[in-house]
């Protein structure tokens, strides 16, 4: 065996003790150290096939009746694995306040609580954390909620010079771990025995989405849409917008059905890939799987999801960490199919500039903690938000918002240089706002529509 291959193995011992996590991780490495790069030949890339997406709006109403009949067989899962850091948090972002008080957590929760309330239901719930969550949630939950969790794995980074495992320094041994990825799910759902567990419960779907989109709830039709159709996977898309251009697609590709991400095009290609009339959905990451063609897959070890090579750099030094993607487990699966749902389950924060949209009137919440966007909004599109990078961590963005500004009627906002936001300022239409002294511009009883604000 080569060396670097053995050494990466020997330290994923360290924190990986199942041996189907090791054969993994030496798979990956094995494709990264035989030079291919994950990406996907652009030419070979072929049309959807109509069988491929379903339009939500197309679901008969009598699948609402059949998903009902089976909620006793449903599991919810949040993907909770990731740092706020984006934000310049190194806490959970699933613990960030995001409506009033309440985090991303908190109002998934009251969903789901809700969701079982209505149907007189107990539908499990679980998180899939990470090594730099679980310990801080499980904190922060104490006694609260019902919910279980499992852990995703942590593989070792790769120098990209040496191709050796990465050694960060003593002070930083953390940096030389990563999660691999979302789609390692599927693996960790079954080296932790929660897939066993669900299935002798009689749980045979999941709905799993990200922790941080607050629309991907419970949906009785897609659910009665899995079972009509004996669907093993089912992934929810939207169409695309020019806020989307980097977010992930469906394609056919060596006749499957499959998922495209940004990672996996060339540089060449790249204006094609965002181009939203060529690719005109794109993946929101909410999935639906049938656990038992999952379970069956896994007997046949044939679950090979394909790898993607994230470069990263870590203390100056370049690496790379060897990921997958939850979605592409698309083009596994017999039997898959999207279901194109509008944007209200699409609600995502990723950065502040989403956390503003989202704190603000453009979206709609209520008592049972569903969130909507607003029905004041034509068409009903969130409005597209740029701020610069000094607002990029959260303690410097809840500085210059002291007061959130009305956004109901914002289509897009830019925003340059220092402005605080104090009380009853109203944004319409398309703002640009730039400020180029060092002092804070005070925005305080204002309203701004279709213009731009200049600060010298």
């Amino acid at each position: 065996m080569d060396n670097n291959i053995l050494e990466c193995l020997n330290k994923c011992r360290v924190k990986n003790k199942d041996q189907r996590a090791l054969d993994q991780y030496e798979s990956m490495v094995r494709f990264y150290l035989s030079g291919q790069s994950g990406k996907v030949e652009f030419n070979k890339i072929q049309s959807l096939e109509p069988h491929d997406l379903v339009p939500y709006a197309l679901l008969d109403d009598d699948l609402e009746e059949k998903g009902k009949k089976h909620l006793s067989e449903v599991v919810v899962i949040k993907l909770n694995g990731g740092l706020g850091t984006t934000m310049g948090l190194e806490t959970p972002k699933s613990l960030v306040a995001v409506r009033a008080e309440n985090s991303f957590l908190d109002i998934t929760t009251q969903q789901l609580n809700t969701f079982n309330t209505s149907f007189n239901t107990h539908i499990p719930f679980y998180l899939m954390d990470s090594d730099r969550t679980l310990k801080l949630t499980l904190e922060f939950i104490s006694d609260k909620y019902d919910l279980k969790h499992f852990s995703q794995h942590m593989f070792p980074r790769i120098n990209k010079e040496t191709e050796a495992p990465l050694d960060a320094g003593v002070g930083d041994r953390e940096s030389e771990w990563c999660p691999p990825g979302h789609g390692d799910i599927f693996l960790s759902l079954e080296c932790s025995g929660a897939l066993d567990e669900l299935l002798n419960a009689g749980i045979y779907y999941a709905f799993v989405s990200n922790g941080d989109n607050l629309g991907a709830t419970l949906d009785l039709k897609i659910l009665g849409h899995m079972v009509d159709n004996n669907i093993d996977f089912l992934i929810e898309t939207t169409p695309k917008t020019k806020a989307d251009v980097k977010g992930g697609t469906l394609i056919r590709y060596k006749d499957k059905l499959s998922l495209l991400e940004r990672a996996q095009v060339e540089d060449s290609h790249l204006n094609e890939f965002e181009d939203v009339v060529k690719f005109q959905i794109f993946n929101t990451n909410n999935i639906w799987v049938d656990l038992r063609a999952l379970k069956q897959k896994s007997v046949e070890s044939q679950f090979n999801l394909p790898v993607i090579v994230n470069e990263k750099v870590v203390n100056g030094t370049p690496c790379v960490q060897l990921e997958t993607a939850m979605g592409a487990a698309v083009s596994v699966f017999d039997k898959s199919v999207s279901v194109i749902v509008d944007r209200s389950r699409f609600m995502p924060v990723k950065k502040t500039s989403d956390l503003l949209v989202m704190r603000s009137d453009a979206v709609e919440s209520n008592k049972e903690g569903y969130i909507n966007i607003s029905n004041q909004r034509n068409p009903a599109l969130l409005p597209l938000i740029s701020l610069d990078s000094s607002y990029e961590s959260l303690d410097n963005f809840e500085k210059a918002f002291v007061s959130i500004p009305s956004l109901v009627n914002c289509q897009s906002l830019h925003v340059e240089g220092a402005f605080i936001f104090e009380s009853d300022v109203e944004i319409s239409g398309t703002v640009v706002l730039k400020n180029e002294s060092d002092t804070p511009y005070v925005l305080k009883n204002k309203k701004l529509m279709n213009e731009t604000l200049e600060v010298k």
